[in-house]
């Protein structure tokens, strides 16, 4: 190329930095097509190209450097053996031929035409013509390989545009005409001038034969007073049925905010009710500019007047180490108070631990522990029958370290009992992700993209040997801070990642994945979507009183392209349904985000910091609190007629559309209306 054309023993090659378009004229057999750099588009009229390579006759971006193929029909491209490939690729009107086609972790294929193989999916994303509206067909089996093994796979994501009710018109499908493995993700994005309303239905999925269920259903764009069901296709179906019912909802609201200048930018927020009066109060961790000793600052809440929130009040600064960052709330003596404070000093080597007196007076203890402390997690690790809030503590020398607390009457007493080697520790929480009553410790690898799970006996020392479950999370994530939260209902908690390098956050279902030695009880696979430009920081809790977790992100808005806080709701029955809401913040890069009930009102409300003068120059800090503002709507899964009770008009109708897998009757999202669906009912039964 471009004076002659490559033959069957061609190994062709494309590094460039400009667009490159070839046009072919002939059917041509080649070794492997390579597309190193750049993007290179080949339209293939009505021709095909056969690739004869064993394996590798294409490999798209091998080197991360951002290369990509656009593949355009009516022709096709064929391979005599099973063909693995990576990078991004984009099929307009095109079809591909052959036995097997293996998808690696990361790829992305935008297809509108047929692959005629089977399709083993490793943790890519598909899009079904990409950007534009189509259908992808695979007319073979689809293979999801998120969860069939114990550990180090990643669940792959199928993405569907929503522009309109036509199918493949306004709104994208996928058929396959082999068994579908659907153990991916599944991520809708609605758009374009398209008012989804109540009662809108779509079938996105059409298939033969079908096992396995999404972990995650994700959507961006879906008007904040709806949501959306989900059902699995009915197989064998003319269409499948519709596997996504919209319905409405409350959108979980916030007030503007109401700021608090600050001096400096703090490092951390920590929330809980410190003196016992007027709700819960603030406390942030504050660095020296001179690179003394740190402070934390506490706000005490002034609680309300008239039903008007009157905000805090900033108390005396209370001297702490060198750098001060994390801060967490704890419970020093067992009292059922959880009013005290730790938090780790970065230079100085020293955990301090603030024993509150009731009244948001502090009593200072220090802890020498390994050197960088960074990030903490509080929990009863060590189970000496004292029932005491224990410490560990994620270092930047590559150790986790683990203080016990042996407080008792005679007065408060810490000793650091063990460390243990850790390759570049980041957030650390803990959870008890086997559910055997031990909690565990969560730590988020911050170099090497796994989210690992060391499991507690109780004891809070562990040897060199101990072994790790680990989790990986897609390659270049860029994960800050990991956070746990009851996403399915199943009273296992579930960690969420925050992956700013991606613009992605990846979910990893708690007690699904292998554990220690493979007996049962670690992190599941990691499902990952997009959800913005760098987020950075997550809180988690029931926003909407509807029983189950959502959280706030802090991100790069699309639309308004400045930092603000996202809503991420979650609408879970059984699987996973979760949608991005409103934003709010935007023009002040709220970051640091934290929740509480700061005006007793019963709703939890958001504290962040804030920026009051974002130009780039020059900073105005402040500590700024949105009220929650959120309609409570009541819950009520069994009542199909909507006349604001389960009785026996809902059992009747139930009974009417037995077998079927109408989605307004799939109280469980099983698919099927079956006993399931009547548990439901019994469990609600009366008034709602």
């Amino acid at each position: 190329l471009p004076n002659g054309y490559p033959d069957v023993q061609s190994s062709v090659m494309f590094d460039t930095t400009a667009p490159e378009y070839i046009y072919l004229d002939v059917i041509t057999t080649i070794d492997s097509l390579f597309v190193t750099s750049g993007e290179v588009t080949f339209e293939l009229g009505d021709n095909t190209v056969n690739l004869s390579n064993y394996g590798r006759g294409m490999r798209i971006d091998p080197y991360d450097l951002g290369a990509k193929l656009i593949v355009k029909g009516p022709g096709q491209i064929t391979s005599k053996f099973p063909l693995q490939i990576g990078g991004n690729i984009t099929f307009e009107n095109a079809d591909l031929l052959m036995s097997d086609l293996t998808l690696e972790a990361g790829t992305i294929l935008s297809f509108d035409g047929t692959a005629k193989c089977n399709v083993i999916d490793k943790g890519s994303r598909i899009l079904p013509s990409g950007r534009e509206i189509g259908k992808f067909t695979i007319d073979g089996d689809y293979v999801s390989q998120g969860q069939s093994e114990p550990t180090g796979n990643l669940v792959g994501s199928l993405a569907f545009d929503i522009k309109g009710r036509v199918q493949n018109e306004t709104y994208d499908s996928m058929t396959i005409t082999g068994v579908t493995d659907l153990s991916s993700a599944i991520e809708l994005r609605w758009g374009g001038t398209f008012d989804p309303i109540a009662t809108d239905s779509f079938d996105i999925l059409d298939v033969s034969a079908i096992f396995g269920n999404p972990p995650l259903i994700f959507n961006t764009g879906l008007p904040s007073n709806l949501r959306c069901r989900w059902s699995n296709p009915t197989p064998g179906l003319r269409g499948g049925g519709d596997e996504i019912l919209v319905e409405t909802t409350g959108p979980i609201l916030f007030d503007a905010g109401q700021a608090i200048s600050l001096t400096i930018a703090p490092n951390e927020i920590a929330v809980a009710d410190f003196d016992g009066i007027n709700g819960q109060d603030v406390a942030i961790t504050v660095s020296d500019p001179s690179f003394g000793l740190g402070d934390v600052i506490v706000f005490l809440n002034n609680g309300s007047v008239g039903g008007v929130w009157q905000g805090f009040t900033q108390q005396t600064a209370i001297e702490v180490g060198i750098e001060p960052l994390d801060i967490q709330v704890i419970d020093v003596n067992n009292d059922g108070a959880a009013n005290d404070l730790v938090l780790v000093n970065y230079f100085s080597n020293t955990v301090t631990i603030l024993t509150n007196d009731g009244t948001g007076t502090f009593t200072t203890t220090n802890v020498t522990i390994d050197s960088g402390p960074q990030y903490i997690a509080v929990a009863n690790y060590v189970e000496d029958g004292a029932g005491l809030d224990d410490i560990a503590v994620a270092c930047d020398s590559n150790n986790m370290s683990v203080i016990q607390n042996t407080t008792s009457f005679v007065g408060t007493s810490f000793s650091h009992i063990s460390s243990l080697g850790i390759p570049n520790p980041a957030d650390i929480l803990p959870g008890d992700v086997n559910n055997d009553k031990d909690f565990d410790h969560i730590i988020l690898g911050q170099f090497n993209d796994t989210l690992q799970v060391i499991e507690g006996d109780g004891t809070g020392i562990y040897d060199a040997l101990i072994e790790f479950a680990d989790s990986p999370l897609p390659a270049g994530s860029g994960a800050l801070e990991v956070a746990f939260a009851q996403l399915n209902g199943d009273s296992i908690e579930d960690a969420v990642t925050v992956n700013e390098t991606t613009g992605t956050i990846s979910v990893l279902l708690g007690g699904v994945g292998a554990g220690i030695s493979n007996v049962g009880g670690g992190l599941g696979s990691a499902s990952t979507v997009s959800i913005g430009t760098a987020p950075t920081d997550i809180s988690v809790g029931d926003f909407d009183n509807d029983g189950d977790d959502d959280f706030i992100v802090s991100v790069v808005g699309d639309a308004s392209s400045m930092r603000e806080l996202m809503v991420v709701r979650n609408d879970s029955v059984s699987t996973i349904v979760l949608s991005t809401g409103d934003s709010f913040g935007a023009g002040n890069v709220p970051t640091l985000v934290q929740n509480g009930d700061f005006n007793s009102d019963g709703l939890l409300d958001l504290v962040a910091i804030v920026d009051l003068t974002p130009d780039g120059i020059s900073s105005s800090p402040a500590l700024s609190v949105f009220l929650n503002e959120t309609a409570v709507v009541v819950s009520c899964p069994g009542d199909i007629d909507d006349d604001g009770s389960v009785a026996v008009n809902d059992l009747l109708a139930l009974i009417a559309g037995w077998g079927s897998s109408d989605v307004t009757l799939d109280l469980d999202g099983s698919g099927t209306v079956d006993v399931g669906d009547i548990l439901v009912i019994i469990a609600a039964w009366g008034s709602c």
